[in-house]
């Protein structure tokens, strides 16, 4: 089967921060992916750009979360700022 190709990507810059929501743990960044492909209406991309703070368990979870190429993970090996993260050149490939 040919891979498909996205016509949407989402671009998500997170530290892989968690936290208690009615009661359950839950990393933030996971519950956002898992509701972006759940929701789409078109073949969708999610590039999470992962700081250095963000777990390796969190990155786990997140590529195991949809098949090969759908969710990537990139390292922003740099202090958190969230500008940087989500509007580097370096994540898009050159129109050219």
């Amino acid at each position: 089967m040919a891979a498909v190709v996205p016509e949407v990507s989402v671009i998500v810059p997170s530290i892989g921060t968690a936290g208690e929501v009615r009661g359950t743990e839950r990393v933030f960044v996971v519950e956002a992916v898992r509701s972006v492909l759940a929701t789409a209406d078109a073949p969708v991309e999610v590039i999470v750009v992962a700081g250095r703070e963000t777990p390796t368990a969190t990155i786990t979870q997140l590529e195991a979360l949809a098949p090969a190429g759908q969710v990537r993970c990139v390292a922003f090996d740099a202090p958190f700022n969230f500008s940087a993260t989500a509007f580097c050149p370096a994540w898009f490939p050159p129109l050219s």
